[in-house]
């Protein structure tokens, strides 16, 4: 089915992920579904299946990934279908003075964020000072040119169905940054 994909299920905090068939909405306006080709096991990640930041279950985490744009929802117009992304937590209002001046790192509006549940709001991202519009397409050429050595960072790369012996390998000290690899399926 076109709006059912295989995702690493939280139901329990602490507790083992479980690969389930899930239901995606259809994209609302200002959305896109994106089909991963990777994403990274961050420890806000870990964090928040162990519990200790709250938020509502069942859950599927996951927030610094690369994929392609599948479906558009109403009034996107900065991507378009079949476009390679980064989806990050990094977000911005677009509409204070900071967004409109393209200094979207200090963002001074709300924006939701919706991992946890409808009570958790976020002002701006305030998660560092990359501006993604300029700096991703610079650091990918660096990395295309053989200047930044992205592949030293990555620890492991594992399929879904390993997806906890990666989040157990970084728990226990011996990886750093794991990957999620998502070999041609549908994720």
């Amino acid at each position: 089915q076109e709006n059912t994909v295989r995702a690493a299920v939280c139901r329990e905090f602490g507790s083992p992920l479980s690969i389930e068939w899930v239901e995606l909405a259809s994209p609302g306006p200002g959305e896109v579904r994106v089909r991963l080709s990777a994403c990274a096991i961050c420890h806000s990640d870990i964090t928040y299946m162990s519990g200790a930041w709250g938020g509502d279950l069942p859950a599927v985490y996951g927030h610094e990934a690369v994929g392609v744009v599948e479906s558009l929802g109403a009034d996107v117009f900065k991507v378009r279908e079949g476009e390679r992304v980064l989806v990050t937590l990094l977000r911005a209002c677009g509409e204070c003075l900071f967004c409109r001046s393209g200094d979207e790192p200090l963002c001074e509006g709300e924006v939701p964020l919706d991992i946890a549940n409808d009570s958790i709001r976020l002002i701006g991202s305030k998660m560092g000072g990359a501006r993604l519009q300029t700096d991703i397409p610079t650091l990918l050429a660096h990395y295309r040119s053989g200047r930044l050595k992205l592949d030293e960072l990555v620890s492991g790369c594992y399929p879904l169905e390993d997806i906890n012996k990666a989040i157990d390998s970084v728990k226990r000290g011996e990886a750093l940054r794991n990957v999620i690899v998502f070999y041609g399926e549908s994720a």
